[in-house]
């Protein structure tokens, strides 16, 4: 009997570990940087670095132009950041290696019906943690994130109000890839131009 009370103690405490996770104002670790792409889309998946994808639902990627909050301010320029371009839809960055810690300085425009939630998964799509976001800024916005005790975080979602997010910051538990830069997404596309213009000429005729 005692050993069965033990167990279920233990299993209680991780499993309160897991569910409560703690909801983060700061992270002083690894910004992700975006990538300056400017894309407007319905929908898709976007890798915003190796072993890190966003997928987005009525949103827009690696964007600078102008995008106003309402009453929140307006972001414009560097950094790029994401967004959910309605006032209800979602948005989600996934990480290959789950982390420990993620946020990101966020914005939204406040005074719509569905008012922004952020929301931590594990790697089998069970929600570990998610919170209702209430605030007022001067157009710069708000760090707002979760962390954990391991490294069971495999994806980020924000939800609802036009919300945004640029500088996604996260502990990993394995060193990040670096990021290629703009002229690397070039120089790549050149590449994939110049070996299907090879691959033309080197068809044989009928």
């Amino acid at each position: 009997m005692k050993k069965t009370s033990i167990a279920v103690a233990i299993f209680t405490a991780c499993f309160g570990c897991v569910a409560n996770a703690s909801p983060i104002t700061s992270l002083q670790t690894t910004v992700v940087p975006m990538p300056k792409l400017e894309f407007v889309l319905a929908s898709g998946t976007v890798t915003q670095a190796p072993g890190i994808t966003w997928k987005g639902d009525g949103g827009i990627f690696g964007f600078t132009g102008d995008y106003s909050f309402g009453t929140n301010g307006v972001w414009v320029g560097t950094p790029p950041f994401a967004a959910i371009d309605k006032e209800s839809g979602s948005m989600k960055f996934s990480f290959d290696n789950p982390v420990y810690a993620v946020g990101g300085l966020i914005n939204y425009e406040p005074g719509n019906s569905n008012s922004p939630v952020i929301s931590i998964y594990d790697s089998s799509n069970n929600l570990i943690e998610s919170t209702r976001l209430s605030f007022s800024t001067n157009g710069i916005g708000q760090f707002h994130g979760f962390q954990l005790a391991d490294p069971l975080i495999s994806s980020f979602q924000l939800s609802g109000s036009f919300i945004a997010l640029r500088n996604l910051t996260v502990l990993a538990s394995t060193p990040l890839a670096p990021v290629p830069e703009p002229e690397t997404y070039a120089m790549l596309l050149a590449g994939l131009g110049l070996m299907a213009t090879v691959a033309r000429r080197k068809r044989p005729l009928p």
